[in-house]
């Protein structure tokens, strides 16, 4: 038996909407524009930003409420093999990007035949004007990633925190394109092995915040001294105590006035 909602006077309406998570209200102003204006009118101050996970398995766009993650859009590729599972799907035009969507728990969940990252895109862009928030943080979880989804936090070029993990070292290409692409505004955290021939003296960083809890080995003074930087650490690094000494002097002698900790673990 259906229910007539769209029927209802706004604020029982609306109530009933409020109630609904956040997949679910998503999924609901797809229907039709009425519905999206609906959902766009809404009030949500659990709901703080969105979070871009990037894993082996697909990219997912996450609710972040306060403390912890509620619920997310997963992006996948899809090849048409199986008809009778396709028919379960519901077809969505985002962004003039075709979509086969289905909600699992409290995901949904996007197949397309054409690049993933063009339905990030669409999707993304979506979220952001549906509930007027922004994605602050990226994270990538590098193992077993194909190359195909570089760059990996597709479409931004700058994102306020970055994270990257992984317990395999990345093609050292691979891993120049993760830090080099999208940009971390505010913080970079990086934990994951690297190549022992991986060199890097063009990297620049804009944010403020800088952590790589393993083989920084990579980093050399003179990089270091050309960052503007309120926080560093760096773990198995190799900066000799001369390499540190010049470090504090410069800093000393510049009109760096942000500048609060740095922690050197040695190789």
């Amino acid at each position: 038996m259906s229910f007539p909602l769209l029927k209802l006077p706004f604020i029982p309406l609306e109530l009933i909407l409020l109630n609904a998570n956040l997949v679910e209200l998503t999924h609901f102003s797809m229907i039709s524009k009425r519905c999206y204006r609906l959902v766009n009118t809404l009030r949500i101050p659990y709901l703080i930003c969105l979070d871009l996970h990037v894993t082996k398995e697909s990219t997912q766009i996450k609710f972040k409420a306060k403390k912890v993650c509620v619920g997310g859009w997963h992006f996948l590729s899809y090849t048409a093999g199986d008809h009778e599972e396709d028919d379960t799907l519901i077809d969505r035009t985002i962004g003039n990007c075709e979509m086969k969507t289905f909600i699992l728990e409290d995901c949904i969940y996007s197949l397309t035949r054409d690049d993933v990252k063009e339905s990030v895109r669409a999707g993304s862009e979506y979220l952001m004007d549906l509930f007027k928030v922004k994605v602050y943080r990226g994270y990538l979880f590098a193992d077993g990633v194909p190359m195909t989804r570089q760059p990996y936090f597709y479409p931004f070029k700058k994102i306020d925190i970055i994270y990257i993990s992984g317990k395999k070292a990345m093609e050292n290409e691979d891993f120049k394109k993760a830090l080099n692409d999208t940009a971390a505004r505010l913080e970079l955290v990086v934990s994951i092995p690297v190549n022992l021939d991986f060199r890097f003296e063009q990297f620049r960083i804009e944010a403020k915040y800088l952590s790589f809890y393993q083989f920084s080995f990579w980093m050399k003074s003179k990089m270091i001294l050309n960052f503007d930087l309120k926080y560093l650490r760096l773990h198995e690094c190799m900066l000799t105590p001369k390499d540190c000494q010049l470090f504090v002097i410069r800093w000393l002698h510049s009109d760096n006035t942000t500048f609060e900790t740095t922690l050197l673990a040695p190789l």
